[in-house]
This record gives C-alpha cells, structure tokens and sequence, in this order.
C-alpha cells in the first residue's frame, strides 16, 4: 500500500507537471514490486493457514482480499504514469480542475486511512475509508457522465479527453481502496460491497 500510495502521488504530479518522464519511470520498476509483494502475500498467507489454526483463516482471507485491490490500485496508478507519458506537457482539467485536483487530493488521503485499518485491524477506520470514497466515486461518475453527455458531436479536445479518463482511474482508484478497507469494515461475504 505505501508502494502504491507513492506511484499514486508521482503520477498524478506527473500528469499536471511538465517534467515527468524521469519520474514516471520509476512507475514500471515499482509495479514490479507491488506484483511481487502480492505474490509473496499469497505465498506466506497459503503456507501460514495450511500450518494455523482454524480461528486465523479470516484473517488470511481479508489480507488476501486486501491485497488483490492494492493491486489493482497499482495497475490504475500505471495507467495514470502512461497518461503523463502520453502527452506533451502539463495538462489542465479545464473547467473541471478545482473538482477533479480535489478528487485527486481526496484519494490520496484514502492511502493512509486504509493503510491504517488494514495494518491495526480498525473496523471503524476502514468504515471512514468507505464513507470517504463514496463521494469522490460520485464525483467522478457524476462529472464523467456530465462531460460524455454534452460533448460536441465533432469530439471532445485533448484537454477534455485527459480528464475524463483521469475521472476514471480516479473512481477506480478509490474503489479499490474501498474495497481493500472493506475486508476490515464489512463481514466477509461483503467485501467490496456498502454494508
């Protein structure tokens, strides 16, 4: 989660800044790592429930649970690096810039509340991380159906264009953390689900 918290932060910097494609190359190497990390969850979760008690297999599925959406947020964040990579300077969000800079700034503090309840097992933190996405997840689909709906029969410019797929990996961004402090809030069969 730190890993992806911080290929969060250097993309999304990346995508507003002009000088980024040093940067964004770091973004390759650390998805690397993420994916190795989440095969060594899965390695040591499998070997330690086959060994364990049968009280600790919830835990094991929350953690695995967990570790499949920080994976994904990871994945998102690349996509957010080859946005950057993609076009040839800082990008403005136009009309939307106050909202979606916010929708970012917001998904970034979901980073260290989920790492919070994930790491302490805080049933009452991982609910702040849902209760916190909800909105930037409808921000962005608000905004996003918004922009679609009224776009020029000719087609949208590439400003427009840039923010409606940063409103996406935005949304999935957050979804994923909610989903990842879902296994800690939500009883196991609701995970990844509003209780």
């Amino acid at each position: 989660l730190r890993t992806t918290r911080e290929m969060y932060r250097i993309a999304t910097l990346a995508v507003r800044q002009d000088n980024h494609h040093e940067t964004v190359s770091k973004i390759e190497t650390m998805d690397q790592q993420v994916n190795d990390l989440q095969t060594s969850v899965r390695r040591k979760v499998y070997s330690h429930l086959a060994l364990a008690r049968r009280g600790e297999l919830l835990s094991g599925l929350q953690l695995l649970s967990a570790t499949v959406d920080i994976e994904r947020v990871g994945d998102y964040t690349k996509n957010i690096a080859d946005v950057a990579l993609s076009r040839p300077g800082a990008e403005s969000f136009g009309e939307h810039e106050q909202g979606l800079v916010q929708a970012i700034d917001d998904t970034a503090a979901l980073f260290e509340l989920t790492h919070e309840a994930i790491k302490d097992g805080e049933v009452a933190v991982g609910q702040q991380v849902l209760d916190r996405a909800r909105p930037i997840e409808q921000y962005c689909d608000r905004t996003l159906s918004s922009i679609l709906r009224d776009a020029p029969d000719e087609g949208i410019d590439r400003s427009a264009l840039v923010t409606v797929v940063m409103l996406r990996y935005t949304l999935r961004i957050a979804a994923h953390l909610r989903n990842a402090a879902s296994a800690i809030a939500n009883p196991y069969h609701r995970v990844g689900y509003e209780d």
